[in-house]
């Protein structure tokens, strides 16, 4: 009773560990979309000549 006991209790462990490591690594995957999302509001398309642009969002 006592080893399995242990062994239920080392278990939670594993799952409070991967779970800890999920939502670390779901974080880190949010920031790097929003920082993607940025990235692609403030891209500016290649002009070249006399025009000028103010109001464009990203380029595709």
């Amino acid at each position: 009773m006592d080893r399995l006991r242990r062994l239920l209790i080392r278990r939670d462990g594993w799952i409070e560990m991967y779970q800890h490591m999920e939502l670390s690594k779901n974080r880190v995957i949010a920031e790097k979309n929003g920082m993607i999302a940025a990235m692609g509001r403030h891209a500016r398309a290649a002009l070249s000549g006399y025009l000028v642009d103010e109001a464009s969002q990203g380029a595709y």
